[in-house]
C-alpha cells in the first residue's frame, strides 16, 4: 500500500523523496540544500539528460549516494508563475 506523508522540512531517512523543480532546472530551498549535502548529485542528474523542470517532466535518481533513500523523484512544475496550489 502506498503511504504518502507531507512534512515541513524533514528529509526522510529512507524510502523516496519528491522534490519539485521549476523551469530552467531551478531547485527550491530544500532541494538546493539537499543537493549541496549530496555533493551536487541532483544538479548533475538534471544536466545529464533532457530534464529541465518543464511542467510534467519526471526524473528518478535511484539509490543516491550519501543517503539511505531508495530514490529521489524530481517533478517538473514549469514556470513558477503558472503553478497552482493543489
Amino acid at each position: 500500500m502506498l503511504k504518502i506523508t507531507y512534512v515541513s522540512e524533514a528529509v526522510p531517512s529512507e524510502g523516496a523523496l519528491i522534490l519539485t523543480v521549476a523551469a530552467d532546472r531551478k531547485l527550491g530551498n530544500r532541494g538546493s540544500k539537499l543537493d549541496a549535502k549530496l555533493g551536487g548529485v541532483i544538479k548533475r542528474a538534471m544536466a545529464s539528460g533532457k530534464f529541465d523542470g518543464s511542467h510534467g517532466q519526471v526524473l528518478s535518481i535511484v539509490s543516491p549516494a550519501k543517503t539511505r533513500l531508495q530514490r529521489i523523484l524530481l517533478l517538473g512544475i514549469g514556470a513558477p508563475k503558472d503553478v497552482e496550489e493543489i
